[in-house]
C-alpha cells in the first residue's frame, strides 16, 4: 500500500514554501499524484506549489504493474499575515492529548477572540465546525468521539490570524 510525506501540511502565500510529497512505497513502478488544485504529476517525488488558499486533498494512485492502490493526505493553504505567521511559529495555540481518544483540548497562551473551530479529515472534508460568540477564550474542549480512528485536522480562526494543527485520534 503506498504512503505519503510531506515536508509540511500548512502552507502561507506570504512565504511561499514549495512542498515536497515523497511517495513510500515499497514496489511501485508508475505513479499518478492529483495535488487537489487542478494540476497532476506522474513523477514518484514531485514538488509542487500552491497558489490559492484552501483545504487541498492530495491524491496518490501508485501501480506495479497491473496492481494499483491509492493513498490521500492534505494540505491546508492560508492566506498569510505577520499575525498568522506569530500564532504557528510562536506556539501560542496548543493542542493536547495528541492522540486523542474522546476530546481534544485547544488551549492558548495569548487572550484570542476565537471565532470558529473547523475539523477536517484527510481528504479535506469538514467534519466538525463550532461558531463562537466575540470574548476571549484560553480553553476549548472539543468533543470527538464521533470521529473514527485516523489523522485530521483542526482549524482556529481568532482575532489573531488562522492556525492549523495536526492531530490523531485512537
Amino acid at each position: 500500500m503506498p504512503s505519503i510525506s510531506i515536508n509540511v501540511d500548512t502552507v502561507y502565500l506570504s512565504i511561499p514554501t514549495p512542498v515536497q510529497f515523497n511517495d513510500n512505497s515499497a514496489i511501485a513502478d508508475t505513479w499518478y499524484w492529483e495535488f487537489g488544485d487542478s494540476t497532476n504529476s506522474t513523477i514518484q517525488n514531485p514538488v509542487h506549489n500552491y497558489d490559492s488558499t484552501g483545504s487541498y486533498t492530495i491524491i496518490l494512485i501508485a501501480s506495479y504493474g497491473i496492481c494499483s492502490d491509492t493513498t490521500y493526505a492534505l494540505i491546508v493553504v492560508l492566506d498569510s499575515s505577520t499575525s498568522i505567521v506569530h500564532l504557528q511559529q510562536n506556539e501560542v495555540l496548543k493542542l493536547y492529548p495528541n492522540p486523542v481518544n474522546t476530546e481534544v483540548v485547544v488551549e492558548t497562551s495569548e487572550k484570542l477572540i476565537v471565532s470558529e473551530l473547523a475539523i477536517y479529515d484527510l481528504r479535506g472534508q469538514l467534519l466538525i465546525t463550532k461558531q463562537f460568540d466575540k470574548g476571549a477564550i484560553y480553553e476549548l474542549t472539543v468533543s470527538v468521539e464521533g470521529l473514527t480512528k485516523g489523522v485530521y485536522f483542526i482549524r482556529i480562526n481568532s482575532d489573531a490570524g488562522s492556525v492549523v494543527k495536526k492531530f490523531i485520534k485512537f
